[in-house]
């Protein structure tokens, strides 16, 4: 059944009506966010004077301010985290994850609650768009860890090609490369929630002596199975 013009024209104004309802709707919101703002403004002049200094808004309930450094208040103007560091700002995931530095230019990150899930120990960290992983430079060197704060590599000098495509992940370690294919990644970080222990470069080198002993005499090591990265490592944590 063909639709008269007036028919077609009467879902073209209902479409064009709902396109203006959604525009209507998105500038109440900024209406709405911006007088959130300009309340907790006034509410900071009024309870601290020019002490503190309005940033930004930070989430719906939380707002940057700055006094000599940066610190984090809620909307009834309490400090949820102390004015002492350098940078604080979100991470492009959908959780709640904040990074930040401290007055001592250390890395870590935060919770929604401003708490801390990394330790600021790090002398940077660097989000990874893949399974919600960071890699981390600390005293011993570099490491991957998650957002829960577990660390899941520790001690390698560099680990790379890791992205959103990524099949392998390389780290190096005393001039030695090693992949981990994704796969053995997650169960490593599996075990590293169980036995809060993490994979260390050293964990690497005693694997490839491992292997490098077996194949070495292969008549004498017949019929002994070649153990995977992950099941070597999990006999040596048990």
């Amino acid at each position: 059944m063909t639709m008269t013009q007036f028919e077609k024209d009467l879902i073209d104004t209902a479409a064009k009506l709902d396109e203006i309802e959604k525009q209507q709707m998105q500038e109440m919101q900024k209406l709405s966010k911006a007088a959130d703002t300009l309340s907790f403004i006034e509410l900071l002049r009024s309870r601290y004077g020019d002490e503190y200094k309005y940033i930004r808004k930070l989430t719906p309930k939380l707002y940057v301010v700055k006094k000599k450094d940066f610190g984090v208040m809620n909307a009834k103007g309490d400090l949820v985290l102390p004015a002492n560091y350098i940078c604080i700002s979100p991470y492009p995931i959908d959780k709640e994850v904040y990074h930040a530095v401290n007055a001592k230019y250390q890395y870590g990150l935060l919770d929604g609650n401003m708490k801390e899930l990394v330790p600021f120990e790090y002398k940077w960290i660097q989000f990874e768009c893949t399974d919600e992983l960071i890699r981390a430079m600390g005293k011993g060197g570099m490491g991957l860890l998650d957002i829960e704060g577990n660390v899941i590599l520790e001690g390698f000098k560099e680990i790379w090609n890791f992205n959103e495509d990524f099949n392998d992940l390389v780290v190096k370690a005393d001039g030695v490369r090693y992949s981990i294919s994704r796969d053995n990644l997650q169960k490593i970080r599996q075990l590293v929630k169980h036995s809060r222990k993490p994979l260390t470069a050293k964990d690497i080198q005693d694997y490839l002596e491992y292997k490098e002993y077996l194949q070495h005499d292969e008549k004498f090591n017949a019929g002994i199975e070649v153990l995977s990265l992950v099941d070597f490592w999990k006999e040596k944590i048990r």
